[in-house]
C-alpha cells in the first residue's frame, strides 16, 4: 500500500512540486482505509511519516500557514 501511496504523491506532485491540503487528505484516506482482502489499512501515523519524507526526499513543498510552502 506504501507502493500506491508514492504513486500517489508522484501523481500530485511531479508537475508542481507543491502537495495542497487537499491532495494530501486525498492520499491518506485512500491508503488509510480498509481495502477488500485486507483487514485495515495503513496506520494513519506511518502513512503521514511517509509523506513528510517523500516531501523531504523530493523536495515537494507543502503549506505552511495561511500563504507560506515551505519543505517540511
Amino acid at each position: 500500500m506504501l507502493d500506491e501511496l508514492d504513486a500517489l504523491l508522484h501523481t500530485f506532485t511531479d508537475i508542481e512540486k507543491r502537495l495542497d491540503k487537499k491532495s494530501r487528505v486525498d492520499a491518506l484516506q485512500s491508503v488509510c482505509k480498509p481495502r477488500f482482502g485486507a483487514m485495515k489499512g495503513v496506520d494513519f501515523e506511518v502513512a503521514e511519516r511517509f509523506i513528510n519524507d517523500f516531501c523531504r526526499k523530493n523536495s515537494v513543498m507543502q503549506r505552511s500557514g495561511i500563504w507560506g510552502w515551505k519543505i517540511l
